[in-house]
């Protein structure tokens, strides 16, 4: 069991830090120290030396170096440092897509080639690619696992995780507008509108309308101006006509 060099604390697989604050903590304070060498140098009136003496992290033997955070005297010290951190790194829980175990790995869709295998033999109906969601035929494959209707439904609810909505809610603001932007009533493809100071959504728009807005930073003094400003152009425009 490794522990944290910042806390003491257990931590699992070959990370070095238990928590990412704990990594910045000891990340500002070795900034704060190669802050403070050169600042002593500074405060007696020296010049900042060009060469700084440290010690290699892999091999213990003291080298110089004109860079104050170096860490390997050496270009295989180095690499043998990289490599160690690389095997030691903590692995991560995923579940193979095949047959839906879960396995450790770095990163992996499936646990073994023979359900990578599998996973493309079953995507494969008469020899024609299907899409993984649906089963349907693919027009163009090439490298897509998905036909287009699905890649959609996974972009929309990607959206409504991020919103905090239902497809449910979803679907009920679309019928209460009739599949219409709120604004200019057209049948365009509708995006979600909402406020960016209390993050409540606001209703469907359509992408010119939602951009208008954004641009009139969703003031309503702003918007109000803007619609009086046309309306005393057209006014004119009449009466001039």
């Amino acid at each position: 069991m490794r522990l944290c060099k910042e806390c003491s604390a257990e931590v699992n697989g070959g990370a070095a830090y238990c928590s990412k604050p704990c990594k910045n903590r000891a990340r500002e304070r070795r900034r704060q120290e190669y802050v403070a060498l050169i600042m002593e140098h500074v405060n007696r009136g020296d010049a900042v030396p060009d060469v700084f003496d440290k010690t290699c992290k892999v091999c213990g033997a003291g080298f110089k170096t004109q860079f104050i955070a170096g860490t390997y005297c050496s270009v295989p010290c180095r690499r043998q440092g990289e490599y160690a951190w690389y095997v030691r790194r903590p692995k991560k829980t995923f579940v193979c897509e095949t047959c839906g175990i879960q396995f450790q790995a770095f990163r992996a869709r499936f646990c073994s080639l023979r359900c990578n295998h599998l996973k493309k033999v079953k995507s494969r109906v008469g020899g024609v690619r299907v899409c993984e969601a649906c089963q349907t035929p693919l027009e163009a494959p090439g490298k897509r696992r998905k036909c287009r209707a699905c890649i959609d439904r996974v972009r929309l609810l990607r959206r409504l995780k991020q919103y905090d909505l239902s497809e449910e809610q979803y679907t009920g603001m679309s019928k209460a507008q009739d599949g219409l932007c709120a604004i200019c009533g057209t049948a365009e493809e509708l995006v979600i509108d909402h406020c960016h100071q209390t993050g409540i959504v606001r209703g469907l728009l359509c992408s010119s309308c939602n951009l208008a807005i954004g641009n009139l930073r969703n003031c309503v003094n702003r918007c109000a101006s803007a619609a009086e400003y046309l309306a005393r152009f057209y006014a004119v425009s009449q009466e001039t006509a």
